[in-house]
């Protein structure tokens, strides 16, 4: 799995009135193997860890073990939110994402937030999914990643750095590309 692209807006500190992009496809990343996210603490590092589980997985690890939801990620003050990713899995490209409005456009509290999910493979143009259930399942199968195994493998979540030192064992997936072309 291989990530292109990181969309948000919203998210915790990152607040703003534009998207915020990273994309890594963009000549300034041109043959950059290896990224290091840095800054003051505060500035949003996790923030952008964050909107990569939000999007594929609708969780977040700081939430592990906690009563958080993705209510809490929503930028303090902010209507809506997003979070969306453009990633390729052999040889496809598929787009991930997740939004959630807590407000009207004149500024009303909606007493049931919106959320809106949706997982789309750009190679082929069809929506796999659009329901959060059919999502998590969808990403499974594209990523071949449940979201422990995502945590482990393609992204360590902050405060995880000894778990990873200590880890026992490896598990090797691999899949058929056969399968793969169904979706």
């Amino acid at each position: 799995m291989k990530i292109l692209k990181i969309e948000l807006q919203n998210i915790n500190s990152l607040k703003s009135a534009v998207p915020i992009v990273i994309d890594f496809e963009n000549e300034q990343f041109k043959d950059v193997g290896l990224y290091a996210i840095t800054g003051a603490t505060g500035a949003g590092k996790t923030t952008i860890l964050d909107a990569v589980t939000i999007a594929l997985y609708h969780n977040v690890p700081r939430f592990n073990g906690t009563k958080g939801t993705l209510l809490n990620v929503v930028s303090h003050g902010a209507n809506e939110a997003f979070s969306r990713i453009t990633f390729e899995n052999n040889d496809v490209i598929y787009e991930a994402s997740w939004s959630i409005r807590l407000g009207s456009s004149t500024g009303k509290k909606l007493l049931n937030p919106q959320e809106k999910v949706s997982l789309k493979n750009l190679s082929s143009g069809k929506i796999l999914a659009d329901q959060k259930r059919n999502l998590l399942v969808e990403v499974i199968y594209v990523t071949q990643l449940n979201y422990n195994q995502f945590l482990r493998s393609v992204m360590l979540a902050q405060g995880e750095f000894a778990s990873f030192l200590t880890a026992k064992g490896c598990l090797l997936y691999t899949s058929d590309a056969a399968d793969d072309s169904l979706r």
